[in-house]
């Protein structure tokens, strides 16, 4: 069983699920925006999380995670490196634009 996978679903959703319902109105307004930040942001960080597992920085239990590598790395890496970024850009986004609606003069 890949326990890893399950808990980066499992912490990563609990925070899309709430993000997505606080900031539904900037989810729908700047959904090309959120898919483009993920699509360009994410793989320089699964990148990165991978040198830094093949520089022995920190590694996976064999037994916690999909057998199998993608590009050198588990899935599951990329799954917290998109989940990660869409998270952080949606709340970024949502904070901007309750800062906009609030003070539309500055």
């Amino acid at each position: 069983m890949a326990s890893y996978g399950l808990s980066v679903l499992v912490v990563c959703a609990l925070g899309l699920g709430i993000a997505v319902t606080v900031f539904r109105s900037t989810l729908r307004a700047h959904r090309r925006l959120l898919g483009g930040l993920v699509a360009v942001l994410a793989v320089p960080l699964a990148a990165i999380e991978g040198l830094a597992i093949r520089w022995g920085m920190w590694a996976y239990t064999s037994g916690k995670v999909v057998p199998f590598r993608l590009l050198g790395t588990q899935p599951e890496t990329y799954l917290f490196s998109a989940l990660v970024v869409f998270n952080f850009s949606l709340l970024a986004l949502g904070i901007a634009d309750r800062v906009d609606r609030r003070h539309p003069d500055v």
